[in-house]
């Protein structure tokens, strides 16, 4: 085998269609030209951005079986805009019959619909991008929990869902979504809009109702992306600084949002809350105190996949919170648990007597109860939200409606007005002295999923009166008058110099929000792409191949002449057309790997100038990725400066072509199954002394099945992808021709048959290819660009026998 017998082919069709891809052609990748396998991008796609994906086929194009072993495929050179990202996609769902439509499926695969967190929804408009809070709130039944809070950022899944047959009004979908603002106290707004219409709770389907679900939804792997970077320091050790591990499998998009005047330690009654927190490790955690309020919700806060999240299981047991989380937390992040302190609030029944010396009653929507009408009825009131000390009743239709019956104190004095009388009510009440706040710390977690550390700006109440203020500087260093601090992947901790009014604390953020581009824009939904997007490129247990490639032009080359180059490199030379001048016989040029020098012999039928590439590369296995470095489990034997290149190996394994899993039936029912359906044929193909034959540079990867139809010797060919190819029969050699390379798939020898085959007999057997389909993805961010030609290098290699 030759460095001339690898190479790289086109697939089918190499466009931007959704039948893009499917199988391999005979047309190769002709090396060092321009546009043969992306094409160019143009003003359209730098203004708004776009995703390109191409399948190509890495190939061991021999006339025989010989073996390449590990084969394997990296990107060499990255592209020189910094606008575009180009990565391999790997993924055991991408096969030779795949089309882009197939591959697009395999990259949305890393987003699924997954926990139920509500039924029967109400239903909603194709085009409606709201959930009401009352479906969140309420309306569970079963297990599903009693309230439901989504946060800003989470990705959810609508979906209609049913089992039995399927309903053509209200037929089976599903809508992936992003919450951007709500919560259980307000409608939930999501993007984009659904596109569909769901069916109300009460509509039965197949005997079903609340047929409108809410999802969360399962993060997974989807697909393994390989890129390429470079050192931004020498190599040293088993320790490699780099530019980037993580890359974008589409344009990341954002828009800046001010959230301004949160306040993380009060509840929406504005009740202050204690927070504890600890450093995320693991889905289990316990927080030991002893002054819950068990009537009051305990808040969960974490961080997975980029996105704040607060779905959990929770339970205290009167000296520590346990906390069970339902995804696993972002390594660097922290979990926190908000809660009601017993030590200051507790809740109060007017009927149990006046309120308790040293309490104040706290007004809010928690309070309810009822007032006694000159009717001799009771009836419920509801506190004025633009004026809590007031409160209203509302009879509708009747003599009054929304009326003012009464003004209340934090002491709890009443005083009634237009017939009411003899309130009843249960609230919450605050311990005086324990509302005396002098904290000199503070922590609290942003909810947001990317914010501008210099944007932040706090604000507190000192306890002996005034203002303190701070703000943060882009490393994350928060400073002003009697503060210090810091903001660390969203968790922001406080120390003050002055007591100061916890409950007063607020802070204004801008929050970097990710736009989520319409499906139609790049062919992709990018609500079913974990981490908008953003993908890792390196991987522990995955190879790297860390290369330091020199290139130099020469306007021409003379025969005899001698170049001093690194020894025991990797020696091209290729011309002005892209063609090499490596020979089996060295022809053209020699290298001598001791010494390093390279002779020129002859580039009569060469097209000058010429560019000599040198390459000094070895490959190394990753034990750890942290951002911008990566540990190798051994030092590496070169020497690779700064600029070197680092890549992410796809391993394509050992290329051969191959025939397997010959078996034969007695009938068969057109279904592709690897194992005896029923009972096998009375005959039976010798493939032990007539096997049948296949070569590298012409076999596909394809189930097939032989099928006598109407006679004993007569047959047909079908392949489960490629469909029926030809027919045939036992007195003659069948080789159907591969109409992508001009070779047969395979050819069976008429004297491996043999006799008895009948009617409706089917042999079976599966061919492996030489050539594995690879996908390619280029990414291409919006913005002015001062590259005007660009390109990649892809390394096919491994090792002949």
């Amino acid at each position: 085998m030759q460095r001339t017998d690898l190479k790289i082919f086109k697939s089918e069709r190499m466009t931007q269609q959704a039948d893009a891809g499917g199988q391999r052609t005979g047309i190769e990748v002709e090396n060092g030209q321009l546009n043969e396998v992306f094409g160019n991008i143009s003003d359209i796609d730098h203004a708004q951005s776009a995703v390109d994906i191409v399948k190509v086929y890495p190939a061991v194009a021999t006339n025989n079986t010989e073996l390449l072993q590990d084969g394997h495929i990296l990107i060499n050179e990255p592209p020189l805009d910094p606008l575009v990202d180009v990565m391999i996609i790997e993924s055991a769902a991408i096969n030779d019959g795949s089309e882009r439509a197939d591959i697009v499926e395999a990259i949305e695969s890393g987003i699924t619909a997954g926990l139920l967190l509500r039924s029967g929804l109400t239903g909603m408009l194709a085009g409606q991008n709201t959930i009401n809070r009352l479906d969140l709130a309420s309306n569970s039944i079963g297990t599903e929990e009693k309230s439901v809070n989504l946060s800003v950022g989470q990705i959810i899944c609508i979906s209609v869902e049913y089992t039995g047959s399927e309903s053509t009004t209200w037929p089976r979908k599903q809508h992936f979504a992003k919450v951007v603002s709500g919560g259980t106290a307000d409608n939930v707004t999501f993007e984009p809009a659904i596109p569909f219409a769901t069916p109300n709770r009460d509509i039965a389907i197949n005997g079903q109702s609340r047929c409108t679900l809410l999802r969360a939804v399962n993060i997974g792997t989807g697909v393994i992306c390989h890129g390429v970077t470079a050192l931004t320091q020498n190599a040293s050790s088993t320790t490699l600084n780099v530019g980037k591990t993580a890359g974008q499998l589409y344009p990341r998009i954002t828009t800046i949002v001010n959230r301004l005047q949160n306040r993380p330690l009060l509840d929406e009654a504005n009740i202050t809350r204690k927070q504890l927190t600890v450093d995320a490790d693991g889905l289990s955690y316990q927080f030991n105190t002893e002054d819950v309020a068990t009537w009051a919700t305990i808040e969960v806060l974490y961080v997975s996949a980029g996105i704040s999240r607060t779905d959990a299981t929770r339970s205290y047991n009167g000296s520590s919170i346990s906390v069970l989380l339902n995804a696993m937390p972002d390594p660097g992040t922290k979990v926190s648990v908000k809660y009601t302190s017993t030590q200051r609030f507790a809740q109060y029944d007017s009927t149990s007597g006046a309120l308790p010396a040293g309490w104040s009653l706290v007004l809010n929507f928690d309070l309810a109860g009822t007032m006694l009408y000159t009717n001799g009825t009771r009836y419920s009131f509801q506190f004025d939200p633009n004026n809590p000390t007031v409160l209203r009743v509302t009879r509708t239709g009747s003599v009054f409606d929304y009326q003012q019956a009464a003004i209340i104190d934090t002491s709890g004095n009443v005083t009634y007005y237009n017939g009411f009388s003899a309130i009843e009510y249960t609230g919450i009440i605050e311990n005086n002295a324990a509302a005396v706040e002098q904290v000199y710390s503070a922590s609290f977690t942003v909810p947001y999923r990317e914010v501008v550390n210099s944007s932040l700006y706090i604000s507190v109440e000192a306890s002996a009166g005034g203002l303190v203020t701070a703000s943060a500087d882009n490393n994350g260093n928060i400073t002003g008058t009697n503060v210090t601090g810091s903001i660390e992947n969203g968790f922001v901790s406080l120390t003050f110099t002055v007591p100061v009014k916890a409950s007063t604390l607020s802070y204004n953020i801008d929050e970097v929000s990710v736009l989520v581009p319409p499906t139609a824009l790049y062919g992709i939904n990018s609500l079913r792409i974990p981490n908008d997007g953003a993908v890792p490129l390196f991987r522990p247990f995955g190879v790297i191949c860390i290369a330091h490639n020199q290139f130099t032009q020469y306007p021409s080359l003379t025969a005899a002449q001698a170049i001093s180059r690194r020894p025991n490199s990797f020696i091209d030379i290729v011309d002005a057309e892209g063609a090499s001048l490596w020979h089996p016989l060295q022809q053209h040029y020699e290298y001598d790997k001791d010494t390093g020098e390279v002779t020129i012999v002859d580039v009569t039928g060469f097209t000058a100038p010429f560019e000599l590439i040198d390459t000094l590369s070895e490959l190394a296995l990753v034990t750890n990725v942290e951002p911008n470095q990566l540990k190798i489990a051994a030092p590496l034997v070169g020497s690779y400066p700064a600029g070197s290149i680092v890549s992410s190996v796809c391993q394509l394994g050992d290329m051969q072509a191959l025939v397997g899993n010959l078996f034969d039936q007695e009938i068969w029912n057109g279904i592709f199954i690897d194992s005896i359906q029923g009972n096998p044929a009375t005959a039976s193909y010798n493939g032990v002394d007539h096997p049948i034959e296949v070569v590298n540079q012409s076999a596909i990867n394809e189930r097939w099945a032989i099928q006598f139809l109407g006679s004993s010797t007569a047959f047909r060919c079908v392949g489960e992808k490629v469909g029926q190819v030809g027919t045939g029969d036992i007195m003659n050699d069948f080789a159907p021709i591969n109409p992508n390379t001009g070779q047969p798939y395979f050819v069976i020898r008429s004297t491996g048959w043999g006799g008895g085959w009948q009617s409706g007999n089917v042999l079976r057997f599966n061919t492996a290819s030489a050539s594995p389909p690879t996908v390619l993805l280029r990414s291409v961010s919006a913005g002015h660009s001062a590259i005007d030609q660009d390109s990649i290098r892809l390394h096919f290699r491994g090792n002949a026998q």
